[in-house]
């Protein structure tokens, strides 16, 4: 028999599919009309609203009234005597008030070291890149010292003793050398000790013609170096008044450049470089702060003040009371570095134990022959 031929009807099955494509489009695409539409009904609506509130707040009175009455300055608040009387902590607070009411009216014309907080046993820290607390606490007494530092007097220092001889606080400023005055050279150096004197204060000839004296950040004029001294005498001094003493600094590493000195790193204690100090950028690195809001956080004063030139004697001091008022965890921090690194990693017998497992792990490698051996 022949076999039958079996037609399938495949121009109607793609026009029914074809329909329902097109049908389904369609619908998204009413569907998506119709969001669009909502979405901006809902965005007009918000536009109304803030409009309305906005001018609800200009045409009341009551609020401009208001703020009219509230006081210029930060007065106290009032207690009643009932409250007051609960010892010598509310006294302190009540203090501590008056203060901050005195501090907020603010005389013109103070010194560039102002107090800025009244807190006098809390210095505030920063975020820093090893999880110290954001307020470190500090006795008032080592606080006071680091400020005076800073805030002098220095006339009436005290003599130092003689752990104090060995430390010196050391701060330059540069000039601009060289093409378009990119490159820094040597303008004043100044040395001072653990009481803030200065013991050392020369400006500097520089062996080059300056293209940038940057007088609005060194102070540095032409009338100062004309009678200034020559870069080898000055260097000279340095060098001799450093010999065997730790120096204090903010990016001593650009100072000890500009002087063309060496000085063995267990003997440098540099602000800029104390991690502790620093900031940590998103990408992970260690980034310094500038020494006038290290200043300001952790002493509360005021330093490198704004349309005023930097005093090199006085960041030499800011960095000073940094350190004074970290060296406890300073030194700590180093002397637990330095026992990391010189501590032995085992004693001989596991040394001896390690050898041996080396040995053997070579040893019982297999071994191959050479492709031209048979």
């Amino acid at each position: 028999m022949l076999a039958q031929k079996c037609e399938w009807p495949w121009p109607s099955v793609l026009t029914n599919y074809k329909m329902i494509k097109n049908e389904e489009k369609s619908n998204l695409l009413i569907k998506r009309k119709r969001d669009d539409e909502q979405s901006q009904v809902e965005k007009s609506k918000k536009r109304k609203r803030s409009k309305e509130k906005k001018n609800h707040s200009t045409k009341n009175p009551q609020v401009h009234s208001e703020i009219g009455k509230l006081p210029q300055t930060l007065a106290a608040p009032h207690v009643s005597e009932s409250v007051s009387g609960t010892g010598n902590n509310w006294d302190n607070l009540k203090s501590r008030l008056m203060k901050t009411q005195g501090a907020v009216s603010g005389v013109p014309g103070v010194k560039s070291y102002q107090s800025l907080s009244t807190s006098p046993l809390v210095s505030p820290a920063t975020k820093t890149v090893d999880g110290i607390d954001s307020m470190a606490k500090f006795d008032a007494a080592t606080l006071e010292n680091a400020r005076a530092t800073v805030t002098g007097p220095f006339s009436d220092a005290s003599p130092l003793s003689g752990e104090h001889k060995r430390y010196l606080a050391l701060d330059c400023e540069m000039v601009g050398v060289g093409p378009h005055g990119m490159r820094s050279s040597l303008a004043q150096v100044v040395v001072v000790d653990w009481n803030g004197r200065v013991l050392l204060n020369k400006y500097v000839k520089s062996g080059e013609t300056v293209v940038d004296y940057r007088t609005a950040v060194s102070g540095i004029t032409p009338r100062l170096l004309r009678d200034a001294d020559s870069f080898a005498s000055v260097q000279k001094e340095v060098a001799t008044m450093i010999e065997g003493k730790t120096i204090v600094g903010h990016g001593l590493e650009n100072d000890l450049k500009a002087l063309l000195l060496s000085h063995p790193s267990s003997r440098i204690r540099d602000t800029a470089r104390y991690v502790p100090f620093c900031w940590r950028g998103r990408d992970g690195s260690v980034n310094p702060q500038k020494l006038k809001n290290l200043v300001h956080q952790h002493l509360s004063l005021g330093i490198q003040m704004p349309g005023v030139s930097h005093e090199p004697a006085e960041d030499a001091r800011g960095a000073l009371a940094l350190y004074k008022l970290h060296r406890r965890q300073w030194e700590h921090g180093l002397l637990k570095n330095a026992k990391a690194t010189t501590a032995p990693k085992g004693n001989k017998a596991t040394q001896r134990k390690k050898k041996n497992k080396l040995k053997k792990s070579t040893l019982s490698a297999p071994r191959f022959r050479d492709a031209h051996k048979k």
